[in-house]
């Protein structure tokens, strides 16, 4: 009986863990370009800013490539660029990562110190959360969905 419980629970757990996340992906999956809006807080303040994505993924799982973003609206975030210099819009290259078997993926900046946590999710979008440490820091939640050609 004890094993049993502890295998439900086991499942009951696991259960919103794995749920959304796709598994058995593969390179055309993530290769592509993307866009979609972001949630953000930075040293500046909140807000929204718009992404755009395009990425290329080897059968290995290796990806390369270059994020940019714009800040939405009249809001008073701002980001930083690598330099250090104040902008309502950058861009950035990028390497990383993908598991295939899970459908999740790390990518770092190859300029800056931001680090992305990704997860392909099971209608085809892209979930993401940013973590930027340092004297600018970041953090940042997006969906992506992939643009047609």
């Amino acid at each position: 009986m004890r094993i049993a419980h502890a295998l439900a629970t086991i499942a009951l757990v696991s259960i919103p863990i794995l749920s959304g996340c796709r598994s058995g992906s593969s390179a055309s999956d993530f290769t592509g370009a993307w866009s979609g809006k972001a949630s953000v807080i930075n040293s500046s303040g909140s807000g929204e800013a718009s992404h755009d994505w395009d990425l290329v993924a080897d059968p290995t799982g290796r990806m390369t490539g270059n994020v940019s973003y714009r800040i939405q609206g009249e809001q008073t975030l701002t980001g930083t660029d690598a330099e250090g210099k104040t902008v309502r819009s950058d861009s950035e290259q990028v390497i990383g990562m993908v598991d295939y078997d899970t459908g999740t993926f790390i990518m770092v900046e190859t300029d800056e110190l931001g680090t992305f946590f990704g997860e392909l999710l099971d209608d085809g979008r892209i979930r993401i959360m940013q973590s930027q440490p340092g004297p600018q820091p970041v953090v940042v939640h997006l969906i992506l969905s992939r643009q047609a050609h």
